[in-house]
């Protein structure tokens, strides 16, 4: 049923966990994408992406080091399968949408959080997060607001009574000390839950976020920018996108002050997930949301605006996440209910026009209700609104609610959506006045039932049969009806929905038939509405089957040789393509196998002969002229220099920038702030390189293939390029002090992958704008001259960049270096090998090796990371140790 060779699949096994056929199924690169609708295509990554998580957290809690190598495993699989699934949908439509959902899926990200960015001690910003179950997708949320440019906030979760445990056991899998979970004790429900968030919010700004939705990353920062350059706005939203496997668009809302007022006596012009507001101006002005109300943000704004500013920024600065539990119908018709009963209130308040009760329904902002009824009533109505709508100006010349163009845009957008020629969020091109609108745009004349012809009457029911499917068709024709409707009316209704109300106006037009009293008509009409009824069937049949009914009506032909071309083309391209994955991959590993171990081989005596010859040369000289000429060592010492320097860029050239996407923040890029650092330039084995070093890392991690190298106090970057070489990854880390970079500057031969900045400040090196860990982080003859009192962030900065299970490996020397000129001491942290390992295993490190010394080395009592040969009597092994620790605690 499964691969025994996957890792994922494997790793599930081996956790006793449970998975059902259909999971596997999903998890595979085995089905076939034949006959399946975009909408199914999309909805399989959506499905692998809830799988796997699932999977995660389960795996995580039992052990964070499983747990993160899992994550890896998944980062694989799901980028696997969104390449997969990539090329079977039908448009570029369809698969920009799958290209969405794959980049705000959790498993997008190569490694799982690690926190990098810290808040003050009172945090700017209070992130209100609501939650009731909310596992799914919490953790996408969660990592959206972590990665803000402005990380000065706390997270406050409010979780409500009754929600799942496995909420807050994703919520802990977040190690981010910004988190503040508070569980309801009791019911409160979302808007009293909100309030008791801004209550106890300790930011001075609160920002909202849905437990579903994300946020871009510099949302934060240009909110609170706005905010702390406007004083007298409360509050700051934006734009925002929606999507999901049946939604792609942008909710433009409106931007400025007046223009947001006007425009919220209809509907809602701000996206609630994507606000920041003020919160003494809400507490000072007693505003909160009410907890009678469904729509209880629209209400709380129409309330808000009349006290302070609002504005929303152009930028799309939220993802709202549109799924099959967004909105329940019964909800819906909640919602739509009373958001007329807010814009009657509106009317009323502020402007002072009263509306008739049987017109209230008319004003919701959620469906155009002037569609659902029937020609007659729609016509009434339509002279009521234009009634109300005059109203509104005339009014506010009195009682200058509105700013009169702000007010006018508003009129224009909602007379030309009633009529069904605008649709909310697009621009209007032009404003008119009334008199203008109303002429441009005038109500639709109806005909007297008594001209009703049979013609007419059927051509209204074919209107209503396309009515659901007319946006869908721009895509394709052959869409499922499902994902038609769903593109109509951003999935709030179901076409099952439709079918119903269509044969209650069958009926409807069937009694108007009856009523013109025409015989031969109405035998007509009936022979034709039974024929309807029986399509109408059909209709209800193909979607509840999920098939397409418009494929063997219009196209069946097409359909029939695209399906059979599909299915031979498609079978025919999998079978090859398995075919050709086997042998080819076969061979390949195959080729790889012989071909790494044959050139491994030769590269490793090659290195090996060319390191033996050319090192035996330098110590050679080196040893001559140290016991012949000392006065004159330093000039030939640069020498010496110069020609590793030239080998280092020539082999440098020829090296791939494995490390290239690995950037470094800090605030601290010069290191130190004296010369204490400065070891003197009097011996090449300052500088020389490691490979043997590299060769110990690859025997202690012998089932990882390529390791993550950081080298702390790097000099020339001898690790770095060793570690480049044998085809791992590496970076180095040193100062820029003016002095040491003269000294240094011949060495710096691979700038590509050497950083400077002091490793005694904090400071983050990233990948992909997620923290780096590595497996191995070496200091070399440098915590000697670390001052005692920095040492302790130093230790953090390692600890934190070192993976669980990966090893720091340092030289340490405990003797006074003084210099004899200048008379300073270059050693200025000096303590024995118990006083390094204590400090370590406070730091969360496991020493996993006794005391060395380059005396035993020399020895060949232990397989030193050094390469050089050194005299055994001119060292101490209470004089010179290493340190050679393994992390084991976050």
């Amino acid at each position: 049923m499964y691969n025994s060779d996957d890792k994922i699949i494997r790793q599930i096994k081996d956790s006793g966990l449970e998975v059902k056929p259909e999971e596997w199924e999903i998890m595979s690169f085995s089905a076939y994408c034949v006959g399946k609708s975009d909408k199914e295509i999309l909805q399989t990554l959506v499905d692998l992406d809830l799988i796997m998580k699932r999977f995660f957290f389960s795996i995580m809690r039992k052990s964070k080091y499983e747990g993160r190598e899992f994550f890896r495993n998944c980062h694989q699989r799901m980028k696997k399968k969104y390449e997969f699934l990539l090329p079977a949908c039908s448009n570029d439509y369809e698969r920009n949408k799958l290209n969405i959902i794959y980049k705000n899926s959790l498993f997008h990200h190569e490694e799982f959080y690690i926190q990098s960015k810290f808040a003050s001690e009172n945090p700017l910003i209070t992130v209100l997060m609501p939650t009731f179950n909310s596992e799914n997708y919490i953790a996408e949320t969660l990592w959206s607001v972590f990665d803000q440019t402005c990380p000065d906030f706390e997270v406050l979760i409010m979780d409500e009574a009754g929600s799942s445990p496995e909420t807050a056991e994703v919520i802990s899998l977040f190690e981010d000390d910004r988190i503040r979970l508070v569980r309801n004790e009791r019911r409160l429900g979302l808007a009293e839950s909100l309030n008791e968030g801004i209550r106890t919010a300790r930011g001075k700004y609160i920002a909202r976020i849905d437990a579903d939705d994300l946020a871009r990353e510099d949302r934060f920062e240009l909110q609170a920018d706005f905010l702390e350059k406007n004083r007298e706005y409360g509050l700051c939203g934006s734009r925002q996108h929606h999507f999901g496997v049946d939604n792609d668009f942008v909710h433009e809302v409106a931007i400025e002050h007046e223009d947001i007022k006007a425009a919220l006596i209809y509907g809602c012009e701000v996206c609630h997930s994507t606000i920041m507001i003020r919160k003494d101006l809400f507490l000072n002005n007693n505003l909160f949301y009410d907890n009678t109300k469904k729509a209880e943000d629209y209400e709380l704004w129409t309330r808000a605006i009349n006290k302070f500013k609002f504005h929303n920024l152009k930028e799309v600065l939220g993802e709202y996440r549109i799924g099959a539990d967004n909105i329940t119908k019964n909800k819906f018709d909640a919602l739509s209910a009373e958001s007329a009963e807010i814009a009657s209130n509106n009317l009323l308040r502020y402007l002072h026009v009263e509306v008739p009760k049987m017109h209230i329904p008319f004003l919701t902002g959620w469906e155009n209700r002037f569609e659902e009824v029937d020609s007659d009533e729609r016509k009434s109505a339509l002279k009521v609104e234009e009634s109300i709508l005059r109203e509104m100006v005339k009014n506010n010349i009195e009682y200058k609610a509105y700013k009169d163009s702000s007010l006018l845009m508003a009129i224009n957008r909602r007379w030309r959506w009633v009529l069904g020629n605008y649709s909310y969020g697009h621009d209007l091109e032009e404003i008119l006045t009334v008199d203008e609108l109303f002429k441009k745009y005038p109500i639709e004349e109806v005909k007297n039932a008594r001209s009703f012809s049979f013609k007419e009457g059927v051509k209204k029911i074919l209107k209503l049969l396309y009515s659901p499917f007319k946006h869908g068709m721009k895509y394709r024709i052959r869409k499922q009806i499902w994902d038609l409707d769903g593109h109509l009316n951003d999935s709030k209704n179901d076409v099952l929905n439709h079918m119903r109300d269509l044969e209650v106006r069958l009926k409807q037009y069937l009694y108007q038939i009856q009523e013109n009293n025409n015989t031969d008509l109405l035998e007509e009409a009936e022979y034709s509405f039974k024929k309807l009824d029986k399509q109408i069937e059909t209709l209800k049949n193909s979607v509840n089957s999920q098939r397409s009914a418009i494929d063997s009506i219009i196209e069946s032909r097409i359909y029939e040789i695209e399906k059979n071309l599909s299915q031979t083309f498609d079978s025919r391209i999998y079978k090859a393509e398995q075919i050709i994955n086997q042998s080819f991959d076969s061979r390949i590993w195959k080729a790889e196998k012989n071909l790494s171990q044959t050139f491994d081989s030769r590269t490793y005596e090659s290195e090996k002969n060319l390191s033996q010859i050319f090192d035996g040369r330098i110590w050679k000289a080196e040893s001559n002229i140290t016991d012949k000429v000392v006065d004159g060592f330093t000039m030939v010492h640069k020498h010496i220099d110069f020609c590793y320097s030239d080998i280092f860029v020539l082999l440098d050239k020829h090296i791939e920038n494995t490390s290239g996407a690995i950037k470094l923040e800090t605030e601290y890029p010069v290191a130190y702030e004296s010369n204490d650092h400065i070891v003197p330039h009097g011996t090449i084995r300052d500088d020389t390189r490691y490979p043997r070093f590299i060769h110990a890392c690859e025997m202690y991690f012998k089932d990882i293939d390529k390791l993550a190298f950081a080298d702390f106090g790097c000099s020339s970057g001898g690790i770095v390029l060793d570690a480049l070489l044998r085809g791992h990854e590496a970076v180095g880390l040193e100062g820029s002090d003016e002095s040491f970079k003269q000294q240094r500057a011949h060495w710096r031969v691979i700038p590509k992958n050497l950083f400077t900045c002091d490793v005694t400040k904090p400071f983050t090196l990233k990948k992909d704008g997620i923290r780096k860990e590595f497996d191995v982080i070496s200091a070399w003859e440098m915590l000697e001259h670390i001052r005692e009192i920095d040492l302790d962030t130093l230790l953090k900065n390692i600890r934190d960049h070192l993976k669980i299970g990966g090893i720091f490996v340092g030289s340490i020397a405990n003797w006074d270096d003084i210099d004899e000129k200048t008379g300073i001491n270059w050693h200025v942290n000096l303590h024995p090998y118990e006083w390094w390992s204590e400090k370590f295993k406070k730091f969360g490190f496991e020493i996993i090796t006794e005391k060395f010394s380059p005396y035993d080395m020399a020895r060949g009592t232990y397989n030193p990371p050094h390469c050089y040969e050194l005299p055994a009597e001119s060292y101490d092994p209470e004089k010179d140790f290493y340190i050679v620790a393994k992390k084991v605690q976050s």
